[in-house]
């Protein structure tokens, strides 16, 4: 009786399996759309030319904040830059519902990363080891490896390999990559450090990089051309529109776990 149950289980989850996402999508933008009614003063900013850093700009390892800098959205020294004008910012130019921006700054002056008193961040303070910053990122070394703020190239082109049609990132391909950078900072870094609390961050990151940049209409595949300009030159793309209705920490929950389970982890 007990193997004749789980046949039937098996086959009732497969014949959900289909209605899971389009489900979730409608209730992702319920509460998208619920984050449209906050008031948002992001209208005045404006989003300058794109001057890479200079000698003495400072830069962290998130390119959210440096294409920012890199764009005078942020001081382009990349120093002491307001919560608000972080929460405005990534409201207008990335779609992220000021809730879900104040719970990750709530997260990194708590770690004691930025002025918690002045309420600022400096984005060479982005670079702490183990804060915000974590060893097993998508394209950036492992702190024991080296730097841990910069692309490296290698590791980029890396991603883009994962990507079948060699034009888009789908959530499954960067599920696989992820899996492929934990095995390979498993054998190359002795002092790895990868928690279950730093892989809910890393897993949340490329949720991030799938919602902005992906978007629900394409199932959250990111475009090739998106990954180059926003992750290796942290330039904002060009032809690029941030989605209307705002990305919510559900959502960054429900994509992180898509991308998680397409990943196999262990």
């Amino acid at each position: 009786m007990a193997p004749r149950i789980l046949r039937l289980s098996q086959r009732g989850s497969a014949r959900l399996e289909p209605l899971i996402l389009p489900f979730s999508l409608v209730l992702i933008t319920l509460l998208g759309t619920l984050a449209l009614l906050a008031p948002s003063a992001s209208a005045t900013l404006k989003l300058g030319p794109y001057i890479p850093p200079g000698a003495t700009d400072n830069r962290g390892p998130c390119p959210g904040f440096n294409t920012m800098a890199n764009h005078g959205v942020f001081p382009r020294d990349g120093s002491a830059i307001p919560r608000k004008r972080i929460v405005n910012a990534f409201r207008k130019f990335y779609s992220f519902s000021p809730s879900l921006t104040n719970t990750i700054l709530n997260s990194a002056f708590a770690q004691g990363v930025g002025d918690k008193a002045a309420q600022t961040i400096d984005l060479v303070q982005l670079r702490a080891h183990n804060k915000i910053e974590h060893d097993v990122s998508l394209v950036r070394d492992d702190f024991y490896l080296g730097n841990n703020y910069l692309v490296n190239e290698t590791l980029f082109n890396q991603m883009l390999s994962f990507s079948a049609t060699k034009k888009f990132l789908t959530m499954r391909e960067l599920g696989r990559f992820r899996k492929h950078r934990w095995w390979s900072s498993h054998v190359l870094n002795p002092e790895l450090s990868f928690d279950t609390n730093r892989q809910a961050v890393a897993f949340s990151e490329a949720a991030a990089l799938a919602g902005v940049f992906g978007g629900r209409l394409r199932l959250y595949a990111v475009p090739v051309e998106y990954l180059k300009a926003f992750m290796r030159d942290q330039r904002y793309p060009g032809n690029f529109r941030p989605p209307v209705i705002p990305l919510t920490f559900p959502e960054l929950i429900f994509v992180a776990g898509r991308i998680k389970l397409a990943a196999s982890w262990p």
